[in-house]
């Protein structure tokens, strides 16, 4: 797909349904860390600051309990994130030995399960197997789509479109239905939605 000119660019942003979730199904069970490719503090991305999409129709954040909850927490003062956010930590920087649940190239030889939703699997393009190929080729792969990029406005914004990035790495895209649709591909240990 042709594309603009890329003319801006994003810093670390986190869509808030895809942090609040996973944060508060996760934090009873586990520390943790937020980490971006930036060592600066995230904010809220402001494209979609006022709705995300659920079973392909608008649900406003103030109606759901657990974003509510992260946008006090990660915003105030006395939020129990407002810290985490502003230590964030550099992907780059972060070692595979010292987590149990994070994905590097060790990780993944290792055999643990790597799993990324969204724009998440955008991290995991430049990892590779043993034999130094990509993880993403011959595999079933989806993520953020160009429609959804497209419907959103931010095509000159991101680096690279997911969808065309994990086909030039001969991945096998998988659409979802509809865009803004659920959509989640198992290939072996690869997960992603």
């Amino acid at each position: 797909m042709a594309r603009a000119r890329r003319t801006s660019i994003v810093s670390n942003t986190y869509h808030l349904p895809e942090a609040a979730h996973p944060h508060y199904i996760l934090a009873p069970h586990a520390t943790v860390n937020f980490a971006g490719p930036l060592d600066q503090t995230p904010s809220l991305m402001k494209a979609a600051s006022s709705s995300f999409f659920l079973h392909g129709v608008p649900q406003v954040f103030e109606s759901d309990a657990e974003c509510k909850k992260f946008l006090i927490d990660a915003t105030t003062i006395k939020g129990k994130l407002t810290s985490k956010l502003a230590s964030i930590k550099k992907l780059s920087e972060v070692s595979a030995k010292d987590y149990a649940t994070i994905f590097y190239v060790e990780f993944y030889q290792a055999g643990k399960i790597p799993s990324a939703v969204c724009h998440g699997p955008a991290a995991l393009v430049g990892a590779t197997d043993a034999d130094g190929k990509s993880i993403f080729a011959g595999k079933a792969v989806t993520g953020f789509s160009n429609d959804e990029e497209i419907q959103i406005n931010m095509v000159k914004d991101v680096p690279f479109l997911l969808e065309d990035k994990i086909i030039s790495l001969d991945g096998k895209y998988e659409n979802a239905n509809a865009a803004w649709a659920l959509k989640v591909v198992v290939d072996g240990i690869l997960i992603t939605g």
